[in-house]
This record gives C-alpha cells, sequence and structure tokens, in this order.
C-alpha cells in the first residue's frame, strides 16, 4: 500500500510533454494526487492508536459499593426498677450485656437549667471489654480521669462504706466512671435492698446517690450465668 503513491509519482514525473498523444493532461494529474492523498490519509489511519471512548470506560468500571455502617441489634426488657439490654454486634454476632437503673433521688446541678438530674448505675459484660460497673451521670464531670485515678464510697443498706477505685476512659473529667471490683461489688448489690454512692463532681461537694437496687434479675441480665 505505501510504495503504490511513490509508483504514481515517478510515473507522471516522467511524462514529457512536447506531444498530447505521450502525456498525461492536468485533469488526470490532479485525480492522481487526490488518489495519492487518500492512500496516504487511509495508511496515516491504520498507523494511528484509537483512544478508547468514555462510553467504553464506563462500561469497563466497577461500581464502587456503598458504605455501609456496622448496625447493632437491640433486646431491651424493662422491669419495675431495672432495665436490661442485649446488643448484638451485626458483624461478630457477640453479645454486650447491660442492666441499669435510675437513681431514687436527684442532684442540683449548675450545667442544666432544671439544676437537677439523675445518676445510673450500670452493670455491663462484653466479650472484649470484660465486666464493669459504671456510674454516670448526663452532665457534670467526676473528679476522675483515664491518668488520675479516684476512688468512691459505696454504702449498701446500713453497712459501713466500703472505698472502691475508679476510673474514667478519657484524659479529662467525664460523666462516666468505672469501678474496680466488679465480683465485690456485685456480690454485695444482690444483698442488698439500696445502695448509695459518693463521689466528687467538679464544682460540688461530694453528693449522695441513692440506688433501689431490689428486684435485680441475673436472668435477665446475663442469661445462663
Amino acid at each position: 500500500m505505501k510504495t503504490a503513491p511513490f509508483l504514481i509519482l515517478i510515473f507522471l514525473s516522467a511524462c514529457v510533454p512536447n506531444t498530447d498523444e505521450d502525456c498525461v493532461s492536468k485533469s488526470e494529474l490532479d485525480r492522481a494526487n487526490a488518489k495519492i492523498e487518500t492512500l496516504q490519509s487511509q495508511l496515516g489511519l491504520m498507523d494511528s492508536k484509537t483512544p478508547l471512548s468514555k462510553t467504553s470506560d464506563n462500561l469497563l468500571a466497577k461500581e464502587k459499593p456503598k458504605n455501609t455502617s456496622k448496625h447493632k441489634l437491640e433486646t431491651i426488657i424493662t422491669d419495675k426498677r431495672w432495665t436490661y439490654t442485649q446488643v448484638e454486634d451485626a458483624m461478630t454476632g457477640d453479645l454486650t450485656y447491660h442492666a441499669h437503673v435510675i437513681s431514687s433521688n436527684t442532684l442540683e446541678s449548675n450545667y442544666t437549667q432544671t439544676r437537677e438530674q439523675y445518676a445510673r448505675l450500670i452493670l455491663r459484660s462484653n466479650p472484649e471489654l470484660g465486666k464493669n460497673i459504671i456510674v454516670q451521670i448526663d452532665t457534670g464531670r467526676f473528679y476522675c480521669s483515664l491518668y488520675e485515678k479516684c476512688s468512691i464510697l459505696v454504702r449498701f443498706d446500713d453497712d459501713k462504706p466500703i472505698r472502691f477505685d475508679a476510673t474514667a476512659t478519657t484524659e479529662n473529667l467525664t460523666g462516666t466512671i468505672f469501678i474496680y471490683d466488679y465480683s465485690r461489688f456485685k456480690g454485695e448489690m444482690l444483698k442488698a435492698k439500696r445502695l448509695r454512692i459518693s463521689a466528687d463532681i467538679h464544682r460540688r461537694t461530694t453528693p449522695v446517690f441513692e440506688f433501689d437496687v431490689r428486684g435485680f434479675d441475673q436472668n435477665k441480665y446475663r442469661p445462663a450465668t
């Protein structure tokens, strides 16, 4: 294909325009040149690389998966005083068990418009985190942090107060503390009708929260344990 235009050019250049019979007319030369241009353009198209179109790219492209959050399923049982929650991890199927009771008294707070708040006493059992006793308030902060552990007083019924160590999970003061010695605390709680917890709170003295712990049901908290 590439040699054809070259031969035609040689033929045309050899023409001697002395006689009309031996020479190619001007119109024929124009047609030959046009044919050469056509052949050259065809050769150029064959040698060139045609890029993929955007349409082809779109057809080959795979749809990106959508982001999905880690869902959890909850089962809640509410008793007269206690509320029991079982949270199932949708990925692993592991269960986290909670049981909590609300304080029977309130605390005046400088952090809320109503100037009073309740406290929650929470028992938690988690496959990874273990067993915990947690005290939580919605507003205000305990004088306790991750690096500065604190101690609280707990009185079961009318027995003498017992001092428990506690900690938090953040470096700053927080409204949630974790009490050490789960087994001892729970054992004493199961024998009592009420318990009182005294802990230092920021911008407060040392308030006392009272909890009516009667009616705790181990089977509802964590069955078969």
